[in-house]
């Protein structure tokens, strides 16, 4: 039946269940080479996608060298993170800062782009951890409300409650797919929800500190009213306005 496990790990394994192994495809060589070619062409289809989109919406910020290249090595990272942190791991791939991307886009660009990262970071995701539907919408949903709430991200305070909206998106999708799963005890589902929490701010903390750390004059020229976003910037005193 679907979903039924053939041999569970520590039993004897008889003929009959390496019978059904051998059915399922499930003896052959492993091929690292394919699931290489398979990812790698998941991730051109999600990055074109993205860039596509991204270009028919804001053609003059996305044809900015400096921005266009900054959004590429985001994008490499977040996938190279997810390579790390998602497959064959327990809890670590909800530690996973979701809302980190869509953050930074929806400042650089627009909410919508926001949301579109976190929807094609979904999908990768999705992709990559054994719970698939379930690390999709929890990944999806946590860029989503973070992307929504953002807002023009004049002050530190939009931050903090960007990650707040990620923790508690990211947190009722554990509800919804582990309170009611009894192969989870209380404490792995105490732990998830920790978890989630943890992925929100983490999630807000890494986003002010790269749109920090990776502004500069050209960066902050190629984004949408950056004279309104500079003279409303995170400080009282106007200091980082004047850095930038």
């Amino acid at each position: 039946a679907a979903g039924e496990a053939i041999v569970n790990r520590g039993d004897l394994v008889t003929e009959v269940e390496l019978e059904a192994l051998e059915e399922y495809g499930l003896l052959k060589p492993p091929q690292p080479w394919k699931d290489v070619a398979i990812r790698t062409l998941l991730v051109l289809l999600l990055g074109g996608s993205f860039t596509l989109y991204a270009y028919r919406t804001h053609p003059q910020q996305i044809s900015q060298p400096n921005l266009a290249f900054t959004i590429s090595l985001l994008f490499i990272f977040n996938a190279f993170t997810m390579q790390i942190m998602i497959p064959g791991r327990t809890v670590l791939p909800y530690l996973f800062p979701a809302a980190t991307l869509p953050i930074l886009l929806a400042v650089f660009f627009s909410p919508a782009v926001g949301i579109m990262s976190a929807l094609v970071t979904g999908a990768l995701a999705g992709y990559l951890a054994p719970r698939g539907l379930e690390m999709a919408l929890y990944v999806m949903t946590a860029g989503l409300l973070a992307a929504l709430m953002i807002g023009k991200a004049e002050r530190l305070g939009s931050f903090i409650w960007a990650g707040l909206a990620a923790a508690v998106g990211a947190a009722v999708v554990i509800v919804i797919f582990r309170i009611p799963d009894p192969t989870t005890d209380l404490v792995g589902k105490a732990s998830l929800l920790g978890t989630a929490i943890i992925s929100g701010l983490l999630s807000a903390s890494l986003s002010f500190g790269l749109l920090l750390g990776i502004a500069d004059d050209h960066l902050w020229a190629s984004m949408p009213n950056p004279v309104e976003r500079c003279l409303h910037a995170f400080d009282p005193g106007g200091y980082l306005c004047f850095l930038f």
